[in-house]
């Protein structure tokens, strides 16, 4: 049971995050510049934080081979550089993502919906699978999101927004000619 209620936990936020994604796409044509830049930010933040939590899980086990004292582990305990990346990242992808959905029609949305389905199952299956495998607490859930993320992005390699199939489709439909002159 409590499997069930924090998965229905997760989609009621997933979808609740999805439904502000879907008014800041819809307001992306025609409206001032400040909505796209407040979109981008609302969208950046979660890609921002997997990040950098997948990015101290790896640091954490990377410099756990060197001693606290050493100069390595001071040059390399660094977080700027790691926060700056994630952060100009998160942004660049949020942008690309709200300029893709503000095209999406009502399939694509409702494709991404149970996208959310799909990435709680596959985490769960690979939190599973990994809690038996891992000797550290900590690594378990780091370990578990990336396949999670790989598996739930397999959904849109290749896909079309509604639009741009139909523009493709008219692109390619041959053009009716009249009939050759003699």
């Amino acid at each position: 049971m409590s499997r069930l209620r924090s998965g229905l936990a997760f989609l009621a936020k997933a979808w609740l995050w999805l439904a502000v994604v879907w008014v800041f796409a819809s307001l992306l044509p025609g409206q001032p510049i400040g909505w796209a830049i407040l979109g981008t930010l609302v969208i950046a933040i979660p890609s921002m934080l997997v990040g950098l939590y997948g990015r101290v899980i790896r640091k954490t086990k990377s410099l756990s081979v060197y001693k606290e004292s050493g100069w390595i582990y001071r040059l390399l305990s660094g977080n700027i550089i790691g926060v700056l990346f994630w952060s100009v990242l998160g942004i660049a992808a949020a942008w690309a993502t709200l300029l893709r959905l503000s095209l999406a029609g009502r399939n694509d949305w409702l494709f991404l919906a149970g996208t959310a389905g799909l990435y709680w199952v596959a985490y769960r299956v690979m939190n599973r699978i990994m809690s038996r495998e891992l000797k550290r607490e900590y690594l378990i859930g780091g370990t578990s999101l990336r396949p999670a993320r790989y598996i739930a992005d397999l959904r849109d390699k290749g896909l079309l927004t509604e639009k741009e199939f139909e523009a493709q489709k008219r692109r390619s439909a041959p053009a009716s000619r009249p009939p050759a002159a003699r």
